[in-house]
């Protein structure tokens, strides 16, 4: 609300249309498709996806802040964003989903996130990472030096498809 839409007020595109009608470098076909809950702070997102892909900096990724038109994004049909989601991680066969904090993942609180990862597992031979921030991951290695067992089942315990939240119901 407070950055990409008014920097695409004029054009009313996705913020990667109007890098492409600009013929910026930075925009190119994506390779992996971003899993994260808008409850997020976005710095904390950037944070977790630069500690995650630093082996690869220079991976193109789908963010949908940035991909989909958030002009648009409020009037589209559920079918649009289903087939769309899900027609993009197929393509890609890729996606990383941002998890923080890992015993409580709001992402799995979340709806469309569940949706996505079904979609993820749904599609043949996808590929699925987990990404932290450094201090999540070691905070993640510390508690799994405990009772990685019992920690595990206990996040898992707490995902509940019916007990999700979505922005629009």
């Amino acid at each position: 609300q407070k950055f990409v839409k008014p920097a695409t007020a004029a054009a009313e595109l996705s913020y990667c249309e109007q890098l492409l009608r600009e013929s910026h470098h930075a925009v190119g076909t994506a390779q992996v498709f971003i899993s994260h809950a808008w409850a997020y702070h976005f710095l904390d997102v950037v944070d977790a996806l630069q500690f995650h892909l630093r082996a690869t900096p220079d991976i193109i990724i789908w963010f949908d802040l940035f991909s989909n038109n958030q002009h648009a994004a409020a009037t589209l049909e559920f079918d649009w964003w289903s087939t769309t989601f899900k027609s993009a991680i197929e393509q890609f066969g890729y996606t990383i989903m941002v998890l923080s904090p890992w015993n409580n993942p709001v992402p799995y609180k979340r709806a469309w996130c569940v949706f996505e990862a079904y979609c993820t597992a749904a599609a043949k031979g996808c590929k699925f990472e987990v990404a932290m921030s450094r201090k999540h991951q070691e905070s993640f290695i510390r508690d799994m030096q405990s009772d990685p067992v019992k920690l595990m089942d206990a996040m898992l315990a707490e995902i509940n498809a019916e007990r999700c939240e979505c922005w629009k119901p």
